[in-house]
């Protein structure tokens, strides 16, 4: 037997492409639930004002009553009964059919009619929802102006290749992720990074496709496929978000062929018990198993669930924030401790070089060129400060060969026959050791807080000091964290002394500095013994294990990595770091949204099968109840959507 479910044939499709069926689809169902209560009003009516009536113009009344109200029901079920399989439709429109063979034709329709309307109002709600996600498509232009062979063209922007020079005036959104290249404007990126106050951007800066070119005609670089853009990567999220189930989901549908066994049984048993056990009349005995049918059916608990996680799915998408699944917005309601990275996280991952002391005798230009010329291939970002520097100013790089990243120690390279290491002071000292002079200068520059590399051959060449500066949102993320109860972590590779500087100003309640990227995951693993739930934020390649370690891996979409989104269980796709606690509290929101249906679904449930055998309950009222209930637990999970626009 299938999981029992509100079955909701009668619910419009969700593709980008059906949407307009959807809305027929929909309005459909309004039609022939509007016909459904005018042939039923008719039919109970009739005797009223044709006192001789012919029985025959009522049961024609009824049957178009019951067609009307069971046409998306009936299709359910025919499908069903080819596979075997039974749900919430076959129940009710054998209850439906049950109560005509006893003479309660009028209470049978009225179950049609409520059952049609509890689905079109289902679908109605459900709609608003999927309509919220499919709006984010709408974002994505269909053509774009691109200069080929010195000429402006308007092609399909499914035929953008690669290195094409996109131009967009004001007021066009950018087709395509690249860089421009020529013009000044301000982006207004609000639709997927969730940031109302637009960005300024010049030639060097990334710009997103399907975010709005405000003031300015600009050139922009293509430098990714269409398939691959952040937009794109966004739709592909949210897709697969809205496929994934959450684990209280899966419970109740695990559970589900057994409960509608159950269901089926109880009703046999209820006719039976009462026909035969108690000696009731068959009618009665009908009557009650039929309304036993109908009332301990569990469609508002099926959907106590997934209507929720939806809604949140919606409500983050519209923010700016991509859930991955139903799993992450659960988990989210019960996190109690998050880690952060910091450089790129914490901080804006953009540091400069404030100091740096040189060996005796060194010329600073000429270790600066032979450092950038290991530096360069390096993607670390304290590794393009070193590089940067040299750039600015103008001293030519010289030439190494064998360069290698050592991931958490540094770089290595050859110059001139010789071996030379830049990183951090554990990976000089696995290479030869350091000079005294050079010792102080580390415990100097990490008393100010300065994250330090070396650089070094057969002697110590260099210390450098770079700085980096919290992002300005970052005081208020760990705020918003300690007023939602929740602990907050750093995890760096940077020293102790540097790691200290930065907890003090961003009033951490703990952190662990001079970690390498397994070791963030053996202290993750750490966290996740001592508290329930573990999150973790990061944005750079060498945050990826950490993020799939935590419970729940949240990747900062702007700055970060690939490597990090593809990981993380949410994105951000802003660099807005305070919107963390946001996240949390959505989690938290859909949680209790959750629970409240599950309780207000049960409630019901067991209230009506009592009803049904203490009280002798009426088909009509348990119909009225148990489709209530239903709606009403839809539409409490449509108030996550509420103030969604509000970015």
């Amino acid at each position: 037997m299938s999981t029992p479910c509100c079955g909701n044939p009668q619910a419009p499709p969700s593709g980008g492409n059906d949407e307009e069926e959807s809305q027929q689809t929909l309005a459909l169902q309004f039609v022939l639930t509007g016909v459904c209560l005018i042939t039923l009003l008719d039919a109970w009516l009739a005797p009223w004002y044709m006192p001789n009536v012919h029985w025959l113009h009522q049961a024609i009344l009824y049957t178009a009553a019951y067609l009307t109200g069971g046409w998306f029901p009936m299709k359910g079920v025919l499908e069903d009964l080819r596979s075997f399989h039974f749900n919430v439709n076959f129940l009710m429109v054998f209850a439906a059919i049950g109560a005509a063979l006893i003479g309660q034709a009028v209470e049978g329709a009225v179950l049609m009619f409520l059952f049609s309307l509890s689905g079109a109002l289902e679908s109605f709600a459900s709609g608003r929802t999927r309509k919220a996600i499919r709006s984010l498509m709408k974002i994505s232009p269909s053509e774009a102006n691109v200069l080929r062979d010195g000429k402006e063209e308007r092609i399909p922007v499914s035929t953008l290749k690669v290195n094409d020079i996109l131009v967009v005036r004001p007021g066009e959104r950018f087709a395509g992720d690249g860089v421009i290249t020529e013009g000044n404007t301000s982006v207004d990126e609000s639709s997927l990074t969730g940031e109302a106050i637009p960005v300024d951007r010049g030639p060097g800066s990334r710009v997103m496709a399907g975010t709005i070119n405000r003031f300015g005609s600009v050139q922009v670089k293509v430098d990714r496929e269409v398939s691959d853009t952040t937009l794109a990567k966004i739709f592909k999220i949210v897709d697969e978000a809205q496929q994934q189930k959450a684990p209280t989901q899966r419970l109740i549908e695990k559970w589900g062929g057994p409960y509608t066994a159950i269901i089926l049984a109880g009703t046999a048993l209820t006719f039976l018990g009462g026909w035969m056990g108690a000696h009731e009349a068959w009618r009665a005995s009908l009557y009650r198993a039929m309304t036993l049918m109908v009332v301990a059916s569990p469609c508002a608990l099926v959907l106590s669930i997934p209507s929720a996680v939806l809604a949140a799915i919606a409500a983050g998408a519209w923010r700016g924030i991509l859930f991955k699944g139903g799993l992450a917005v659960e988990l989210l309601g019960h996190v109690q401790v998050v880690a952060f990275d910091k450089t790129g996280t914490l901080t804006m991952g953009k540091p400069r070089l404030a100091e740096a002391r040189y060996g005796e005798g060194m010329q600073p230009k000429e270790i600066l060129s032979q450092v950038a010329a290991v530096e360069q291939h390096s993607e670390h970002p304290l590794a393009r400060v070193l590089v940067d520097e040299t750039r600015r100013q103008k001293i030519a790089f010289a030439e190494a060969t064998s360069c290698k990243a050592v991931p958490g120690m540094g770089m290595q390279g050859r110059m001139n026959g010789a071996d030379i290491w830049i990183g951090s002071e554990a990976f000089i000292c696995l290479n030869g050791g350091m000079e005294p002079w050079a010792r102080d200068t580390l415990v100097d520059y990490r008393t100010r807080g300065l994250t330090c590399l070396v650089a070094a051959t057969n002697k110590t060449l260099a210390v450098f000091g770079v700085s980096d500066t919290l992002r300005p949102g970052a005081p208020r993320a760990i705020e918003g964290l300690k007023r939602l109860s929740v602990k907050s972590v750093m995890l760096t590779g940077d020293h102790a002394a540097s790691a200290t500087q930065f907890a003090r100003q961003l009033g951490l309640d703990s952190f662990r500095a001079s970690l390498l990227p397994h070791q963030k995951v053996e202290v993750l693993r750490d966290l996740s013994r001592e508290y329930e739930t573990v999150a973790m934020v990061g944005d750079g390649v060498n945050d990826a294990p950490a993020l799939v370690s935590a419970q729940v891996g949240i990747a900062m979409g702007g700055s970060g990595s690939d490597a990090a989104m593809e990981n993380a269980d949410v994105v951000l796709m802003s660099d807005a770091i305070e919107r963390v606690p946001e996240i949390l509290s959505l989690g938290r929101r859909t949680r209790a949204i959750i629970r409240q249906n599950l309780i207000f679904a049960i409630g019901v449930i067991v209230v009506l099968i009592l009803g049904t055998f203490l009280t002798k309950l009426d088909l009509a009222l348990g119909v009225v109840c148990h489709e209530g209930s239903t709606v009403l637990v839809v539409f409490n999970s449509l108030r996550l959507l509420a103030g969604r626009g509000n970015k």
